[in-house]
C-alpha cells in the first residue's frame, strides 16, 4: 500500500510529533543519509545499535539499518514494537560469503560479535562491526 505525503507537511516536525505520540526511539546506523542521522536519536554501528535498542526506554523501536538490526533488536526486545522503514534493505558483505564457508569460521570464532540474519533457514552471515571488542580475520 503507498501513500502520497502531503507536501506541505513538515517531514522533521511531524516525526517529531510521532516520535512523542508512539513513544519511539530512532536509532540510525552510520551509512545513513544525513537527514536520517539527524532525526535519529541514537546513532552508530550495528553492535552499538543492538546495545541501544535493548537498553532504551521506548514502547517502539525505529531501526534505520538493514533488516537483519532490526531482527536482533526484536530478538532483544520481544515485547516491543521493531520497525525497519525498509525490509529489504540488506548487506552485500553479509551476501557475500557462502553459508559453509562462514558455518567452520564462526565454529572456530565463538566469541565473536555477528551482526548477522536471525532466519533459521540457513546459518548467520557476517557483517563486522566498528564495536566490536577484538578485530575479526575475514572468513573468504
Amino acid at each position: 500500500m503507498t501513500q502520497s505525503i502531503d507536501p506541505s507537511l513538515n517531514l522533521f516536525t511531524e516525526i517529531a510529533r510521532l516520535k512523542q505520540e508512539r513513544h519511539a526511539v530512532i536509532l540510525a546506523h552510520y551509512y545513513q543519509e544525513p537527514d536520517i542521522q539527524d532525526i535519529a536519536d541514537v546513532l552508530g554501528d550495528s553492535l552499538a545499535l543492538a546495545r541501544r535498542a535493548q537498553d532504551a526506554e521506548a514502547d517502539v523501536i525505529v531501526l534505520c539499518g538493514v533488516h537483519f538490526m532490526a531482527e536482533t533488536a526484536k530478538i532483544l526486545n520481544p515485547t516491543r514494537i521493531v520497525v525497519v522503514p525498509d525490509i529489504t534493505a540488506g548487506c552485500s558483505l553479509a551476501d557475500s560469503c557462502a553459508p559453509d564457508v562462514f558455518g567452520a569460521f564462526k565454529a572456530e570464532h565463538r566469541d565473536t560479535w555477528w551482526s548477522a540474519m536471525s532466519t533459521p533457514r540457513r546459518p548467520s552471515r557476517p557483517c563486522p562491526t566498528m564495536s566490536a571488542p577484538r578485530p575479526m580475520p575475514w572468513p573468504w
